[in-house]
């Protein structure tokens, strides 16, 4: 569990930034996934808020075993940002989550009818 609690500490304090920050649309920032903003970070960051989800990630495949890096992708929920809102779908609930950046609130969710083992995107804000 602790394990799982750093990961989304890390998750959420490599994308919560301040209200000049660029959006971080989709997985990996943008559709090359690139991984890459022009937005310049300096001095140390630190985190705004921790929020814990009700279930932790559960791969679509056991492990160990015969693997591809793609096999095990939703190992942890991926995040975007759009805006003052950050989003992330449970693979456990079957559930997209947008929540306030401000207070970790939850604005909505969206029962998705299946597993969401991948990052959502947002369009248009």
């Amino acid at each position: 569990m602790k394990s799982f609690r750093w990961m989304m500490l890390m998750c959420l304090v490599s994308f919560v930034q301040g209200p000049s920050a660029a959006d971080w649309p989709s997985y990996r920032h943008d559709g090359n996934r690139s991984a890459v903003s022009a937005e310049a970070v300096s001095g140390k960051l630190n985190p705004q808020w921790v929020f814990e989800s009700r279930h932790r990630p559960r791969t679509a495949w056991p492990m160990p075993g015969e693997e591809t890096p793609r096999m095990h992708s939703d190992r942890a929920y991926n995040v975007v940002i759009s805006g003052r809102t950050l989003y992330f779908g449970n693979n456990v609930d079957n559930h997209v989550y947008a929540l306030d950046t401000r207070t970790t609130e939850e604005r909505w969710r969206f029962a998705a009818g299946g597993a969401v083992r991948f990052a959502p995107v947002v369009h248009g804000g």
